[in-house]
């Protein structure tokens, strides 16, 4: 499975990206824009220890990481 957060990628899927828990090996990921089981990878943008997230001149820092990647979706409510 994939999921995205870009409105523009034909991985989003707006109720998914909101409700989906990423895992990479085992971890928990925060703050995911991009997520893919099969490839081993997700994208995150990294935050300060503020909780802020990380610029470069005006756009935010992406991280690409590999690993095993999980992706649980909740149940939607009937």
């Amino acid at each position: 499975m994939r999921v995205s957060a870009d409105r523009f990628s034909p991985d989003f899927c707006e109720w998914g990206i909101r409700h989906a828990q990423v895992y990479l090996d085992g971890r928990e990921v925060e703050h995911c824009c991009l997520a893919d089981e099969e490839r081993g990878y997700v994208i995150v943008f990294p935050v300060d220890g503020a909780g802020c997230f990380l610029l470069e001149g005006d756009a935010i820092v992406t991280q690409l990481r590999f690993g095993e990647v999980k992706i649980l979706l909740r149940e939607r409510a009937a």
